[in-house]
């Protein structure tokens, strides 16, 4: 799984990732199933390989097909208390995870 040796470095990956339009083409059997999971229960969940670098283009250009604003994300619990902390300083604490 790639991953940065700082938070220095995280920084310096998020300054070089571009964000392109994927040219997402969704089958529409798979877009009228995700379309039925959002009306009956107001949800879709979503799985992905984790540390796949056009993750957070697909999300988003999935995010835009659909018309979702909203973005849940799941972390292991220990990691709590350093997005907490993000949330109240708008400060990324550097963490070996990252």
């Amino acid at each position: 799984m790639p991953c940065v040796a700082s938070l220095d470095a995280f920084h310096q990956a998020i300054a070089e990732f571009t964000v392109t339009d994927p040219r997402l083409v969704i089958e529409p059997a798979a877009l009228a199933a995700a379309r039925q999971s959002l009306d009956s229960s107001g949800l879709l969940l979503l799985d992905e390989v984790r540390g796949v670098r056009e993750n957070p283009v697909l999300i988003l250009a999935f995010m835009q097909a659909l018309e979702l604003t909203s973005l849940a994300l799941e972390w292991p619990e220990d990691f709590t208390p350093v997005i907490r902390a993000f949330l109240a300083s708008g400060t990324l604490a550097d963490h070996w995870w990252l």
